[in-house]
């Protein structure tokens, strides 16, 4: 993820505001700005819900989004497609079958990122 982090930032990005989820958001978001370590982490609890963070973002940041991308194993059902769904990469691991319902697809033989 440290190298995600040095591609987005290389495209004279600000900050990188970091949800993590599982069937709601866990807290706090962090932030991580140009020059910092990506932070560490944790595993989540399952019971995945992708609409969770997408509503956390229309709520929070007015869907003002400059790029989204969700890592997942692809286990729960698709959310509602957002306004800035063409600013959307979805990065899947072990689930070669899962397709999106919007944006790009990345797909990645481990979470090991």
């Amino acid at each position: 993820t440290d190298e995600i982090c040095g591609i987005i930032f290389a495209k004279k990005v600000n900050e990188i505001h970091i949800i993590t989820f599982d069937d709601g958001i866990n807290y706090p978001v962090q932030i991580v700005r140009p020059g910092q370590k990506m932070p560490e982490i944790n595993a989540t609890r399952g019971g995945t819900d992708f609409q969770k963070p997408l509503d956390y973002i229309k709520e929070k940041y007015k869907d003002k989004v400059n790029l989204c991308i969700m890592f997942s194993d692809g286990g729960a059902g698709p959310p509602r497609r957002p306004r800035y769904a063409n600013k959307f990469i979805w990065i899947i691991y072990d689930n070669y079958d899962w397709v999106q319902p919007f944006g790009r697809l990345i797909k990645s033989v481990s979470k090991e990122m």
